[in-house]
Order: C-alpha cells, then structure tokens, then sequence
C-alpha cells in the first residue's frame, strides 16, 4: 500500500524518544532501529570500551542534557526527584530553544527521527513542552533490563553500589511513568529483542510508524547481525528478582509491572517516598 503524502509529512515530523535506564540495552535497540528506516541524529558520540557498537546518542543532545541537570544541581546519576518546574522559567525557555537548535537540523528529511539518551527519563517533561512549542510528534519505546543486571553492569563500569544503581532504575522508570502515563509506549524487554531479534525488531518498528525502506528479509539480516549475544554480560531470569541480594519492594513492583503490563501499585502513590525508601 502507497503511504499518503499526509502520512510521510507526518513521519518526518516525528521524532521516537528511546527510553531506559543506562546499561539497559537502548544503545542496542537504536542501533536496530535505525537499520529499519528511522533516522539517527548527526553527530554521534563515538563507540567507547563499555559501548564498542555505539551509543548512537547525539552529542550535543547529551551535552545539554547534562547542563539541563547541572542547572538544578542534579546528574545523570542522581536518583533524587527533578521537574522541569525547578528550572526558572527563562532558564527553560532557554534550554528548549538550544534543544531546537540541535533537533531542527536533522528534522527535514524522510522517516521519523530516533533521539536516545538515558537521561531522558528525567527530562520528558522538557521534551514534551519543546514538541508542543515546536509542533512536532512525540513517540515513545521503553527499554527495560532485569534492574539486578543494570546494577551488576554499573558496579562494574562505575564502581557504583547497588543500592545507588536500583534507585536510579526506580527513579528512571517511575518518571517515565508519571511523563507518559495515558500514551502509547510499547515495552521493549532487553533479554527479548536480543534473543528474538529481527522477529521483534521489525513488527515493533511498524507499531512506532517507521516504514522499511529496503527489503524487509534484508533489514531482518541486518539486525540479526547487529544484535549479537557478545552484547550481554550479566544474566538474570526474567522471573528472579533475588538474585545478587536482596531487591527492594518497590523495585520488585515496578519490573513485575514492565513484564507483565499490569498496572503497579506504587503509580499512584507519593514518588518522592519510594525513591526514599528504595
């Protein structure tokens, strides 16, 4: 089927916001997703030792992402509540025109754009007041990983504690939550694309909007390659949430939430407690 010119000149003012905790896959998930027929960014950063295959993040993004937290004297690493309220108003008009700035230079062209940074959990909030000043369409995927795996992995890419690296996946998730909650948001689970690979991939691009531009067995190929085992180094059963110690509750809730779609107790309750509490 022919895609109507409204359809096309609504893709390529779309851009699909990749959401996730660090070290939950998302790296691997754009990756696939940009071999479908989103686009990526210009200016990537460059592949690094704890991410050989790439992070396919804009670097500019990143860089005003982090002046973004900076500004409310937070980090990526910081699992305490941030709204984009504790920003002056001038100082958010600010960071939205220079986040346009960045975006606007890839936005012409065909097929929905993919921006991804883990720091956007945080910062939804910003995103979605940019998109409605700017008249663009937001879309959103999330990434999630086993949290014992993200902890296990930043412990030994950060020598961050446990307890640190499960707050900051709770806070992560929750404030995708609280941005998100009512819209659609198809689960990506790390351990299934990787082991299903293009099966997943490709029918959750469709779901996102993107139309392959070339032959789908040849994108299939693509991704299969892409998406090697070699890419996971910590291993937990989706079903195991007590293995390296013990998980906290509210943890617990959130990724029994993610696995199953069922609505988490926790959502309605007061999110600066439970980051307190994790």
């Amino acid at each position: 089927m022919i895609r109507s010119a409204v359809m096309a000149a609504r893709d390529n003012r779309a851009v699909i916001l990749v959401l996730g905790m660090h070290r939950s896959g998302t790296s691997a998930l754009t990756g696939a997703l940009a071999e479908t027929g989103a686009r990526l960014p210009s200016n990537l950063l460059l592949p690094q030792a704890d991410n050989p295959h790439g992070f396919f993040e804009s670097d500019a993004i990143v860089r005003l992402h982090d002046e973004i937290l900076a500004e409310v004297d937070s980090s990526w690493d910081d699992p305490s509540p941030w709204t984009s309220s504790k920003l002056a108003s001038i100082r958010r008009a600010d960071f939205r025109h220079r986040l346009w700035e960045v975006l606007r230079v890839d936005m012409p062209g065909s097929g929905p754009l993919l921006v991804k940074d883990p720091r956007l959990c945080r910062l939804l909030p910003v995103w979605q007041d940019l998109a409605e000043e700017r008249g663009f369409e937001t879309r959103y995927v999330l990434v999630v990983r086993h949290p014992m795996e993200v902890a296990a992995s930043l412990a030994k890419r950060n020598g961050m504690a446990m307890t640190l690296a499960l707050s900051l996946w709770l806070r992560s998730y929750l404030d995708v939550e609280q941005a998100t909650c009512g819209s659609a948001r198809p689960i990506a689970h790390y351990d299934t694309f990787l082991r299903e690979k293009s099966r997943f991939v490709l029918p959750l691009a469709a779901a996102l909007g993107i139309a392959c531009q070339r032959p789908v067995d040849e994108v299939g190929e693509l991704i299969d390659k892409k998406l090697s085992a070699d890419q996971r180094h910590f291993i937990a059963a989706a079903s195991d949430l007590s293995c390296f110690g013990t998980i906290p509750g509210t943890v617990r809730s959130m990724y029994e939430w993610l696995l199953t779609g069922l609505h988490p107790s926790i959502a309605s309750t007061n999110y600066t407690e439970i980051a307190k509490n994790c």
